[in-house]
C-alpha cells in the first residue's frame, strides 16, 4: 500500500511542474501574439497578473476535472484560441483582441457569418477537431488524481487568492485605452483583465455618466427647434463599408461612384470623414453619429457602447431631437434587431419603429445580405405613408464582409477596373460590385427626393472602410476615412462646403440644415 504522505507529495510535485508547464507555454504563446507584445519590457505587475490568473484557471479546471495533465491542456487550449482569435482580428481590423469581444461572444454563433470566416478554414476546422482528441483522450488516458479534501482546500484558496490579487493589480494599470499599445505593453491577458475590471469600477460609470448627462443639458440648453409638424423629412443612410475607393488607385473605374459624384456635386456639404473604426465596429460610428458624442469619451466603454448604455432610461440623439419636435423616427436595418442590443437600445434613444429583417423578403438579397436597393425601397414606402415629417436612419448590410466568401466574376473585372487587377482581387472585386449597388441606391432616393412635393435632407456616410487587407497592401493605401454627404432636394445650384469632419459633428450638419442654422445642437459645436 503505498505511503500516504508520499502520495501527497507527488500529487503536489505534479500538480506545481504542470503549472509551470502551463505558465512557460503561454508565455511562448505571447511571442505569436501579434501585435508582438514586448515580453521582456513588461512590468512585473502584468506579468504577475498573467501568471496569476493561468494559475488560477489551471486550479478551477483540476478541481472540476480531476487530471493535471488534461486540465493543463485545456487551459493551454483556451489561451491559445484568444491567441488565435486576438490574432485574426488583428490581421482583419487592426484591432486585438478586448474585452468587450468577451461580451459579444455569444453573437459569433448566432450571426456566425460575421465572424467565424475571418478565423479562416484550418483553424475553423483545426479548433473543433483539436478539442475533441484532447476530450476524449484526456478522460480516457489519464486516471484520475487521488485529490485529497486538503489537496482541494488548497487549490481554492490559491484560486480565491488569485482572484483578489489580480483584481487589486488589474486597479493599479495606467492604460492609454489604445489597444495596440495596451497589448505590446501589458500582455493580452492583462489587458483583457485589466480593462473589465477598470470598466466597472463605480468612478468609470459616474464619468460616462457625466459624458452622457453634460450632452442632455448641452442640448436642452442651446438647441434651436424646427417648426413643429412643418419640417423636412430627413433620411440618413449610414452605408456599409462605404468609401470613395478610388482613392485607392486608378486602376478602379472612375464612374463606379458616379451618382454620389452628382450628390456631392449638389450638396450643402461633403467630404472625408474620421470614423472610430477600421473594418468593423459600426456600432462605434454609429453612437458617435446618434449621440454627437466622441466614443473615446466613453473611457473602457467605447469599444461596445451600447452594452452600458442599456441602464439608461433615456438617451439624447438625433432620433430624440427629431421626436421633440413631432418627427415620427424610424430605424431600418435588414439585420438581427438584437445585434449589438440595438433593439434594448435604440427605443431609449427615441426611436418610434424599428424595422428589422423580418419586414424585408428573404429573396431581396444582393449576395448573401438584403439589397441596398430593397432598402431604398422601404424608404419610400414608408415616406409615402407618413403625413407627419419623418426622420429615417437607415443601416444598410448589402457590403458586409467577409468578401472571400462570394466569388467575382471576369464580367465584375471588365466593368470595375480600367486595367488588370491585381493578382488578390477577389475580395476587392466583390467590394466594388456591392459599392457600385450602394451609388445605385444614392441615384434611385436622389430621382425620387426631388419628384417629391416635400423638402427632404439626405445625409448618407460610411460607417467604417472594409477590410480588405491585401488591397490596402497592394495600393500602398493606409487612411482609414470614410465619406459623407449632406443634400437638400430644394438646394441644388449651391456649390457644397467641402470639410472634413469628425463623424460625432456630422449629425449637427443635417439638423443645421433641417433647422437652417449652423448650431450642432448634440455636441455642442
Amino acid at each position: 500500500m503505498p505511503d500516504p504522505n508520499l502520495l501527497r507529495v507527488s500529487v503536489f510535485i505534479t500538480i506545481i511542474a504542470v503549472m509551470t508547464g502551463v505558465l512557460v507555454l503561454s508565455f511562448y504563446g505571447e511571442t505569436i501574439l501579434q501585435p508582438r507584445s514586448l515580453l521582456f519590457k513588461r512590468s512585473p505587475a502584468a506579468s504577475g497578473l498573467h501568471a496569476l490568473t493561468m494559475g488560477a484557471l489551471y486550479s478551477a479546471v483540476l478541481m472540476l476535472v480531476q487530471r493535471s495533465l488534461f486540465a493543463g491542456a485545456v487551459v493551454v487550449v483556451i489561451f491559445s484560441l484568444l491567441v488565435v482569435v486576438s490574432n485574426a482580428k488583428y490581421r482583419t481590423l487592426r484591432e486585438p483582441l478586448v474585452f468587450s469581444d468577451i461580451v459579444m461572444f455569444s453573437q459569433a454563433f448566432r450571426h456566425p457569418r460575421l465572424y467565424l470566416p475571418f478565423l479562416g478554414w484550418a483553424s475553423l476546422i483545426a479548433v473543433p477537431g483539436v478539442t475533441t482528441v484532447l476530450v476524449v483522450a484526456g478522460l480516457y488516458y489519464e486516471p484520475m488524481m487521488p485529490l485529497s479534501y486538503g489537496s482541494i482546500a488548497g487549490l481554492l484558496a490559491f484560486l480565491l487568492f488569485s482572484v483578489v490579487v489580480i483584481h487589486r493589480l488589474a486597479l493599479t494599470f495606467h492604460f492609454s485605452l489604445e489597444p495596440v499599445s495596451d497589448v505590446q505593453q501589458f500582455g493580452l491577458l492583462a489587458t483583457l483583465l485589466g480593462y473589465a475590471v477598470q470598466a466597472n469600477t463605480t468612478k468609470h460609470q459616474q464619468h460616462v455618466d457625466a459624458v452622457l448627462q453634460t450632452a442632455i443639458m448641452a442640448r436642452q440648453a442651446e438647441a434651436k427647434p424646427v417648426a413643429t409638424g412643418s419640417g423636412a423629412d430627413v433620411v440618413v443612410i449610414q452605408s456599409e463599408s462605404f468609401f470613395d475607393a478610388r482613392r485607392m488607385g486608378a486602376a478602379i473605374q472612375p464612374d463606379i461612384l458616379s451618382h454620389f459624384d452628382q450628390l456631392c456635386e449638389e450638396a450643402e456639404f461633403a467630404g472625408c470623414l474620421t470614423v472610430p473604426a477600421w473594418g468593423a465596429n459600426t456600432l462605434r460610428t454609429e453612437f458617435s453619429f446618434l449621440t454627437g458624442i466622441a466614443v473615446k469619451q466613453l473611457g473602457f466603454y467605447q469599444f461596445y457602447p451600447y452594452y452600458y448604455l442599456q441602464q439608461w432610461e433615456a438617451l439624447d440623439s438625433l432620433a430624440r431631437y427629431y421626436r421633440e419636435q413631432g418627427y415620427f423616427c424610424v430605424c431600418i436595418h435588414p439585420h438581427a434587431a438584437t445585434f449589438f442590443n440595438r433593439n434594448a437600445v435604440f427605443p431609449k434613444m427615441g426611436f418610434d419603429q424599428f424595422i428589422d429583417i423580418h419586414d424585408f423578403d428573404p429573396r431581396q438579397r444582393a449576395g448573401p445580405y438584403i439589397a441596398d436597393e430593397a432598402v431604398a425601397q422601404k424608404i419610400l414606402e414608408l415616406m409615402a405613408e407618413q403625413e407627419h415629417p419623418i426622420f429615417i436612419f437607415a443601416i444598410t448590410m448589402e457590403n458586409h464582409g467577409p468578401f472571400h466568401l462570394e466569388t467575382a466574376t471576369p464580367e465584375d473585372c471588365e466593368q470595375l477596373y480600367t486595367e488588370p487587377p491585381p493578382e488578390q482581387h477577389n475580395d476587392l472585386t466583390v467590394y466594388l460590385r456591392h459599392l457600385r449597388n450602394a451609388d445605385r441606391m444614392f441615384a434611385g432616393l436622389r430621382e425620387a427626393f426631388i419628384r417629391r412635393n416635400k423638402e427632404t435632407v439626405l445625409c448618407v456616410y460610411g460607417d467604417h472602410v472594409p477590410s480588405l487587407p491585401d488591397s490596402y497592401r497592394h495600393f500602398a493605401h493606409e487612411s482609414a476615412q470614410t465619406d459623407y454627404v449632406v443634400w437638400h432636394s430644394n438646394s441644388r445650384l449651391s456649390p457644397p462646403v467641402e470639410a472634413v469632419f469628425a463623424i460625432e459633428e456630422l449629425a449637427g450638419c443635417v439638423i443645421g440644415i433641417t433647422s437652417r442654422s449652423r448650431f450642432n445642437p448634440i455636441s455642442g459645436r
